[in-house]
């Protein structure tokens, strides 16, 4: 793993020792992607250990499995293949053009429409609503409350 060092600028490169203990693959498998599961015939049925005598018939089984995967998965791949590059494909065409020139400029002009309109209202807020807010603070100012408690270490205060 090579990574640019701060004292040898963008074009120098220092080799980053691997930390011991740690396996290599799991500091480089960021989104802790799991290997692809085997579905070899002998992965897929374990028979018991105590069954002996039947290593002929394993083995057609397994010859069968083997070559039956295969080719379903070859006329699989050669009938649906195409068919779901080229849709997926396509898909993924359209939603770009539309995420480049109909969204991104969407949201720009958003934006630019938000400060504009900010422009207006925020001096009509201030006309309208400060008069108010001012004069409930001074009601609200004008309230005299007095806290009386029952206790020898309290005292009496007007607030």
């Amino acid at each position: 793993m090579e990574m640019i060092h701060p004292e040898n600028g963008p074009s120098g490169t220092v080799q980053v020792p691997p930390i011991q203990g740690v396996d290599q693959s799991d500091i480089e498998d960021v989104y802790r992607l799991s290997p692809h599961v085997t579905t070899g015939f002998a992965d897929t049925f374990k028979e018991s250990k105590d069954i002996v005598g039947f290593s002929f018939m394993e083995k057609v089984n397994g010859a069968i499995y083997k070559y039956t995967h295969f080719a379903f998965y070859a006329v699989l791949n050669l009938l649906l293949a195409p068919l779901m590059a080229f849709s997926f494909g396509l898909s993924f065409a359209v939603m770009h053009f539309a995420v480049v020139w109909f969204v991104q400029p969407s949201m720009k002009l958003y934006y630019v429409w938000l400060r504009v309109f900010n422009l207006a209202y925020e001096p009509a807020l201030r006309l309208v609503c400060d008069p108010i807010h001012r004069s409930i603070a001074l009601i609200l100012s004008g309230i005299k409350v007095q806290f009386k408690m029952n206790s020898s270490d309290v005292k009496t205060s007007q607030v």
